[in-house]
């Protein structure tokens, strides 16, 4: 026999179910929003299908002593391996080769095969000075697929060091693309100029047998992050000489993809607390608080870290939350005692992750209702390892006046003001995009 008041009773409770489903996940149209959709500058841009690619060669008259101990020297393979790099790298890419100094002169009919010769570096209109703030603001770094590439020894007095990094920032990292720095040691037998703050100047030959006496150069790669990393890696496979060690990226982007919910595992619910996550949004979990005692959960997250991005101590973490309470005109408004409500107790570093433990005080919420939190994960500033060959390759000063004395001992296999370019470049960098490893989004109804 039908009993319809059980029936009328259970449909009544359904209802109420489907009525905290709906309104929690969200899945009623104009009810409760999902995230703002991911940010497009999170996402890594995949790699350019048409290159154009610049090349720009220093050809002041301190590089010339680079081509000079032999015809095999590793800048010398450096350059031969540049153009090919490219070629491999992409199809059908365009490119075009300059020279620079005090001005910037284009290569044209193959003209670049002569920076393998001591007279490539005596032109009057580029041996001077090198400008290579020059070369960033010049129209061709700004395409969206191209790739510049600045071959240098960098040295710099204080006030280049200032017009490069801000040229680098202004051009580069405010357009989301990443600046690769690739340090290589080569053969050198030369004079060295424009060294301290008076502009001093050395003989200086390295020893073949002594490769910690070369005199360093570099490659300052420009374009879009997976642009950066494979040229690269197309370089570095036909060079024993080039080194992972001594190639940094400075972008807004240090892990492959940012660790969110999606893949990730609820691996302890505190208190008197439900999961209830069903909507499709991989960055979102849901929750419904049952009672007024603390409650909590314990996530294991998953994040791949990209090689060569500023290397950081991963117990040195650091979560930005936003907390939003959600209004009866249809939308999210930020919540400072919402905010006071949600701790993250604790983020714990793993191989391929981190565990994130989070603690929720219901009773300082400020009512019954739906809340939302945003969390970001990233390293604090003092978490980043500056690398060692930035320091073990930067010329002490202290040493100018016993050169002076006695030039035999000058150590050429320096580079002046090296840490202090590569410590602006980073430090500006951190500022502009404090690189993130993960962003979550917890729903809570209370």
């Amino acid at each position: 026999m039908i009993n319809f008041q059980q029936i009328g009773r259970l449909i009544i409770v359904l209802l109420c179910a489907c009525s905290i489903f709906l309104s929690l996940a969200g899945c009623e149209k104009n009810k409760v929003p999902p995230p703002q959709p991911a940010d497009k500058m999170d996402i890594i841009e995949k790699e350019s299908g048409q290159l154009t690619a610049n090349v720009y060669i220093d050809s002041t008259v301190s590089m010339e002593g680079f081509v000079r101990p032999s015809s095999t020297t590793n800048y010398i393979q450096t350059l031969q391996a540049i153009e090919s790099a490219i070629s491999t790298g992409w199809k059908t890419p365009s490119i075009h080769f300059f020279k620079f100094g005090t001005k910037i002169l284009p290569l044209k009919n193959r003209e670049h095969l002569n920076a393998v010769k001591a007279e490539f570096y005596q032109t009057e209109e580029t041996k001077l000075k090198t400008h290579i703030e020059k070369v960033i603001n010049s129209p061709n770094t700004s395409s969206n697929n191209s790739l510049t590439i600045i071959v240098t020894d960098l040295f710099q007095n204080d006030a280049d060091v200032s017009l490069l990094t801000n040229a680098l920032n202004e051009k580069c990292a405010k357009k989301n693309f990443a600046i690769g720095i690739l340090g290589i040691r080569s053969q050198y037998d030369g004079t060295v100029y424009d060294v301290g703050i008076k502009a001093d100047y050395f003989d200086f030959k390295s020893i073949d047998a002594k490769p910690e006496t070369f005199r360093p150069f570099y490659l300052l790669i420009l374009g879009k992050q997976a642009d950066v990393a494979n040229y690269f890696e197309r370089l570095k496979s036909g060079l024993s000489f080039i080194s992972n060690d001594t190639f940094v990226i400075f972008s807004r982007y240090i892990v492959n993809q940012l660790a969110s919910f999606e893949g990730a595992s609820v691996d302890e619910i505190l208190g008197r607390l439900q999961d209830v996550t069903n909507i499709q949004d991989s960055r979102v979990k849901q929750f419904r608080i049952q009672g007024d005692t603390d409650v909590g959960f314990t996530a294991t997250l998953k994040y791949n870290q990209l090689p060569y991005a500023m290397p950081y101590d991963a117990k040195q973490l650091q979560a930005d939350i936003i907390a939003e309470q959600y209004e009866p005109i249809g939308e999210f408004k930020e919540s400072r005692k919402a905010y006071q409500s949600l701790k993250v107790d604790k983020i714990i570093p793993l191989n391929d992750g981190f565990k994130l433990k989070i603690n929720l005080t219901p009773t300082t919420l400020p009512g019954d209702g739906i809340y939302r939190y945003e969390i970001i994960v990233r390293p604090t500033r003092n978490a980043y390892n500056v690398a060692q060959w930035w320091n073990k390759w930067n010329m002490d000063l202290s040493k100018i006046d016993s050169w002076k004395k006695n030039p035999k001992t000058f150590d050429g296999s320096k580079t002046f003001n090296l840490n202090l370019f590569m410590d602006n470049l980073w430090q500006a960098n951190y500022l502009m995009h404090q690189p993130k490893i993960a962003r979550v989004y917890c729903y809570f109804k209370k």
